[in-house]
């Protein structure tokens, strides 16, 4: 049982080191420095900006 669940959280850490991998990077509307924006609401790790996901797929700063 503790082997399923460990072979489980491997294969889910696989996963989420492919979709950051597969992430665009985004350059920031304030700073302009390029980082991965994942998520709906996202901030800025240089310049602690906002941004949030619209509808049709563009950020905007918040």
């Amino acid at each position: 049982m503790v082997a399923i669940i460990i072979i489980l959280l491997f294969v889910m850490f696989l996963f989420a080191l492919i979709k950051v991998g597969m992430s665009k990077s985004s350059a920031c509307h304030k700073c302009g420095k390029k980082f991965k924006m994942l998520g709906n609401k996202v901030k800025c790790p240089f310049c602690h900006t906002k941004h949030v996901k619209q509808p049709d797929g563009t950020y905007i700063t918040d």
